[in-house]
């Protein structure tokens, strides 16, 4: 079981790969990169710092509760994973409350469509995988995907509503 769960993970990292490869090839032809203005930039500065001090607590926690090799009731690499994942999404509400997520000529709603999609395919992943979740007594590494997924909603949550919030200010 084991074997194929590595299989499976080799080759979702080999796809994301070329996924990503592409994307960037495609893109760049188009040019219609996320442009900032100083003010957003600005905010996404602050956000960075944010989700960097996010990173830092979380892994002093990590480091706190560790007996040096594992922390008691999740895997070391999964525990790191969800503390990148916490500054992450830490960094993009903070960036999407101040209006410093989306670029001047970014749409949000597509941007926010697609976090949702890749949401919900993190979760149906791991939701797939849920018997390995926890071994025992244990979180193992096949809980980082789920992880995402929720992550994933909850940025396209607050980008949801911070749309509305807009759009009832505009009206």
């Amino acid at each position: 079981m084991m074997e194929s769960y590595r299989a499976g993970f080799v080759f979702g990292v080999i796809f994301a790969l070329i996924f990503f490869i592409f994307f960037f090839i495609f893109k760049k032809k188009r040019s219609n990169k996320a442009e900032y203005d100083e003010r957003q930039e600005l905010v996404r500065g602050r956000g960075y710092k944010l989700g960097f001090f996010t990173f830092a607590i979380c892994n002093m926690v990590i480091l706190c509760l560790s007996d040096g090799d594992h922390v008691e009731y999740i895997d070391v690499d999964a525990a790191m994973i969800i503390s990148v994942l916490i500054s992450v999404v830490v960094f993009a509400i903070y960036c999407i409350i101040n209006d410093g997520y989306f670029g001047l000529v970014e749409k949000p709603l597509s941007s926010i469509l697609m976090l949702l999609g890749i949401g919900i395919m993190n979760f149906a992943i791991g939701f797939a995988n849920r018997s390995e979740w926890v071994v025992d007594g244990r979180l193992k590494f096949s809980i980082v995907s789920p992880a995402c997924g929720i992550a994933l909603f909850v940025v396209s949550a607050a980008g949801l509503i911070k749309l509305g919030l807009n759009k009832r200010e505009e009206e």
